[in-house]
């Protein structure tokens, strides 16, 4: 093998190791990023189903003639549709929307 041979395949070598760093690079982030989508998703169904189980324990509550069973429905109503917005501000607040998109 030549001088030229041998800086050439010494090269190579380099920039595939250049490129294996790279790809391990993208699959750690890669992870990152589909965490962070499955957080935000599962936050979204959460929050939606918290709201959507309030107003339907709201709606019974009113339609229960014994008060101990309304007023127990009502506030378990209030409890769902209270734990909304600090489920919305502690996982899908425009900040970290914003944070993860612009990382992403």
């Amino acid at each position: 093998m030549t001088y030229d041979a041998e800086e050439k395949r010494g090269q190579q070598l380099t920039n595939n190791e250049e490129y294996e760093q790279t790809e391990q690079i993208n699959r750690k982030f890669s992870k990152l990023a589909s965490r962070c989508r499955a957080t935000i998703r599962i936050s979204r169904r959460v929050t939606l189903g918290l709201v959507f189980t309030g107003a339907c324990l709201q709606t019974l509550s009113t339609q229960i003639k014994q008060p101990q069973y309304g007023s127990t429905l009502s506030l378990l109503a209030s409890a769902c549709i209270g734990a909304a917005p600090f489920l919305t501000y502690q996982f899908l607040s425009s900040d970290k929307i914003a944070n993860w998109v612009n990382n992403g």
